[in-house]
């Protein structure tokens, strides 16, 4: 890309201004980092969330996930130079505009208003003196629901464009608008400050702003947030890579141009008296499509086209659905293809900025079948290595990785000029840089195998069949081509037309061997199902496996309270339950980070979705094994004084062994077995070893998987409150019964409602031994019990990062054990291979059915002596 000199954003360098060296690439990240920060974007949270924002709670996300990208300000002149140059004017140059006397006159009158909405017509008036090819009309009382589901948000611009061939039945029509004009009448509500804070300013908010020419007042913040949404509207409404918008404050306005790494802004300028916004709706109404932000790449067929007929009959569109047509330049090949599909998805098109993911069925002309195409804005530039995902679908196919699709094209589409974002260029130039601006590049994705989401399931198994086979896709790709995905969300796992699992977006997968190198400033997932501790941590540490496997837990159990039958199915209960524990997001007191995951760490740890009594009890049983070994992860880990006497008790129990006759080992084994399984080391470092691979989780989704044509129950959309007061409090769980509901029968140790006082334990739970759950990856007939013997992990590889815990931590909650003295709490080991071995020659007593701990995976130690030398 060509260079940017700083004069096109500043103008004239003057002798009195200090020299700011220019920005370099947003590499050098802190030391402690060692991922890219968790980002919590609209486009990773709103897709799964409950909370269906307030337009006030909407515009104040949008402020704080653009916080930091916008670059200015920019003089207006530049601006036009820049972005609507001589270059992309249809049959005109600059040298051809001039500016009316009578518009002039119309925008002194709009100044000098005193009521916002007299303003309006008098814009519009001047404004359309320079648009004879367009339309201007006064949106103000013609609200449109925004196009992200459910939200409650009304988009109502104050001014709207149009294309004057845009053929529109209501003043606001957000498919077809162009250029937005806010208005605003105090400066108060100006969104941008021209001249960055004064030092003792600075110091008083904290010296924490990324961007100082944001305005931090309320007023302005709503503003920012407002031409935000209505930006992020317009980008997810139509087929763009860029928009602009006009900022309106009594007598200045502002010009503003918004891509998927931010925004430029210009200085506030007296629309009265300089020619500036004039000059942009002239050179607006000159320029050509492309350099008005339309997607070139993409074209709407005639209605009765022969090929968007036929295209409607495969995709099963209704008569009238438009379809459009969209150009793919096949990376390997160079072959261009052509693929027709439907209206813009708006899943995924929540945030004005990031890769603005959009997911459609297409019908592909050149093959004559549907296929599933991916159209993204992929992190790009220098010092972002990162692969692009057709590139990843290829290397995982290569290396047999099952339940994933099959690529048919992929690439960059269209030329840098409109397909690559250009904030981040300006941003390098600013002032004082900006942190965390990314650029993008335009690309798409096409996949063989057409999938359904996982909430569309048509029973209860079938959900646990797509996800177990998510899993194995997942494992594969972990151990056999060293990647791992880092995105488990609902909207990530399809189910196939033969019910079986694709796991797809492997986007923001990462090779094992960069595991612990940031390859960008930010990294966005899908905030609901992120594993806890990711979102607890202020600086992430590593991605490591179990965060992925955690999030698998999180898929499975928001799927089932959404979407399948529960016994209590309090609309009020529900609703706060998933904010709590899914949407639960707070900002740092620097306002640059977000933080969440208490509250999810807290549910699982207490198995609150039991409360929910789901109806599939085979699912319940499912959700239940798998809390029990995920919450380890937010244990407090054995002390070593606990590693000590554990350790001591097992040199006993092995000198005491060696002392009694072969005859007479059975009883003493059985009884030294029930204590080692009963004891919270070797629960906990078993449980551990078990997130240490995909094995036991795979093994378990594919054990309830098998018996899917059992698990029967059908799709059922659960109420959630979407306009409701804030539930305050959680009700207990006696006041979510009303008495004309059963009581489900009480399983894993769960209590009921009623507070009963014994629990009942259904076939295949697990063995309640010393007050601590032990449970079967796999089920076990009860002749095959007495050869299947635990051995002992040893704690201190508990500490190596890829069991989920940081380097030097073995556990996160406050009060941290540091790992320093254990190897010397291991200076006499027992061989408790040679014992298990011992345990299983003398078999089990007649009490082994009821007591005996269903198996897990042995595990070996090295350099061990024979235990009869022990004695």
């Amino acid at each position: 890309m060509q260079a940017i000199p700083p004069e096109t954003f500043y103008g004239p360098k003057q002798a009195t201004q200090p020299h700011t060296p220019p920005r370099t690439e947003p590499t050098n990240l802190p030391e402690a980092a060692k991922e890219s920060p968790v980002r919590h974007s609209a486009s990773g949270y709103n897709v799964f969330t409950s909370m269906h924002y307030l337009k006030s709670t909407r515009h104040h996300q949008m402020v704080m996930e653009c916080r930091g990208k916008f670059a200015g300000p920019m003089p207006p002149a530049n601006f036009l130079k820049e972005f609507l140059s001589d270059n992309v004017m249809r049959d005109h140059t600059s040298r051809d505009f001039r500016v009316t006397e009578s518009s002039r006159e119309h925008f002194k009158e709009a100044a000098n208003c005193r009521k916002e909405v007299h303003m309006y017509s008098h814009l519009i008036n001047g404004i359309s003196e320079y648009c004879p090819n367009m339309k201007v009309v006064d949106t103000h009382n013609d609200g449109q629901e925004s196009p992200w589901a459910r939200s409650g948000t009304v988009i109502k611009p104050d001014i709207t464009t149009y294309d004057g061939d845009a053929v529109i039945s209501r003043p606001l029509d957000l498919e077809k608008s162009e250029v937005i004009v806010e208005v605003k009448l105090s400066h108060l509500d100006d969104p941008f400050l021209d001249d960055p804070p004064k030092p003792d300013e600075k110091r008083q908010r904290g010296g924490q702003n990324p961007s100082p020419y944001e305005n931090p007042s309320d007023d302005g913040s709503e503003t920012r947030g407002q031409i935000a949404t209505y930006a992020q509207a317009q980008l997810a409404a139509q087929y763009r890579t860029h928009v602009f918008s006009v900022l309106i404050v009594k007598g200045g306005a502002r010009l503003v141009r918004w891509d998927r790494a931010g925004a430029v802004f210009t200085r506030k300028f007296d629309y009265c008296n300089t020619p500036y916004l004039a000059e942009f709706f002239w050179r607006y109404n000159n320029a050509t499509s492309a350099a008005r932000g339309l997607d070139m790449t993409v074209e709407r067929l005639p209605l009765y086209d022969q090929l968007a007929v036929k295209a409607r009959v495969a995709l099963r569109l209704v008569e009238t659905a438009p379809i459009y047509q969209f150009e793919v330049v096949d990376e390997e090949t160079q072959e261009t293809l052509y693929y027709l599909g439907g209206r813009p998805s708006f899943a995924g098109n929540k945030s004005v900025t990031g890769r603005a993911t959009r997911g459609t069925l297409v019908y592909d002309i050149k093959n004559e079948r549907v296929a599933y195409m991916k159209d993204t804005w992929r992190v790009y530039g220098a010092g972002y290595e990162i692969e692009k995902e057709g590139r990843t679908y290829k290397k995982l196919k290569a290396a047999g990785v099952r339940h994933i699709p099959t690529v048919v094209a992929y690439g960059d589409i269209g030329d840098e000029q409109w397909h690559c974002t250009q904030t981040q260029r300006f941003a390098r130039r600013t002032k004082e840089p900006l942190g965390r601006l990314r650029g993008h590049r335009h690309s798409r994705l096409v996949l063989k195998e057409v999938g359904r989401d996982l909430s569309s399931f048509e029973y209860t198994g079938e959900i646990v069949s797509a996800v177990a086979d998510a899993v194995e896709a997942h494992q594969d790709a972990y151990e056999k081509a060293q990647v791992l995905h880092r995105d488990i969300s609902a909207g990530n796992i399809l189910i196939t037309d033969d019910g079986r699992g694709l796991l797809i977006d492997w986007d923001l997968s990462k090779p094992l061997s960069q595991m612990g190198v940031p390859r960008q400033v930010e990294r966005t997932g899908t905030w609901q199902f992120m594993a806890a501790r990711l979102l607890r941590r202020p600086v992430p540490s590593t991605h490591v496996l179990a965060d992925d496997l955690e999030s698998f837990y999180h898929v499975l159990v928001w799927i089932t309270l959404r979407f399948t039958e529960l016994a209590m199915n309090d609309a009020d209960a529900l609703t706060y339950f998933i904010e709590r524990n899914f949407d639960e997001s707070w900002h740092a007191s620097n306002a640059q980070t977000t933080n969440g995951g208490e509250s999810k760490r807290s549910y699982l740890l207490q198995k609150d979705v039991l409360e929910f009594e789901i109806m599939d009890d085979k699912l319940e049983s499912l959700i239940d094994d798998l809390a029990t070994v995920l919450q380890v992860r937010y244990e407090k880990p054995p002390t070593p004084e606990q590693i000590q006497q554990y350790n001591e008790e097992l040199e006993r129990q092995t000198k005491l062994l060696a002392m009694v006759p072969e005859e007479g080992k059975g009883m003493l084994l059985d009884s030294f077995k029930v204590y080692r399984e009963s004891n919270s080391v070797f629960q906990y470092n078993t449980r551990m070893k078990y997130l240490e691979s995909s094995n036991w989780i795979r093994e378990r989704f594919r054990e309830a998987a098998d018996s899917r044509h059992l698990m029967t129950a059908g799709h059922k959309i659960n109420s959630i409150n979407d306009n409701r007061e804030r539930v305050t409090r959680r009700k207990n769980p006696s006041e979510m019964h009303d008495g004309s509901r059963p009581q489900q029968q009480r399983k894993y140790g769960h209590k009921s409602p009623d507070g009963d006082k014994e629990a009942q334990f259904a076939p295949g739970a697990p063995t309640i031994v010393g007050g601590k759950a032990i449970f079967s990856p796999q089920s076990t007939a009860p002749e095959q019990k007495a050869e299947q013997v635990l051995a002992e992990p040893a704690l201190v590889e508990i500490v190596a990062e890829d069991n989920g815990t940081d380097a030097n931590y073995l556990a996160y909650d406050d009060g941290y054990i540091t790992d320093e003295g254990y190897e010397s709490i291991w200076e006499f080991e027992v061989d408790e291979e040679e014992l298990d071995r011992l345990v299983a020659e003398q078999g089990s007593t007649e009490d082994d059915d009821e007591d005996t701990i269903p198996p897990v995976p042995t595990m070996t130690r090295e350099n061990q002596g024979d235990l009869r030398q022990l004695s």
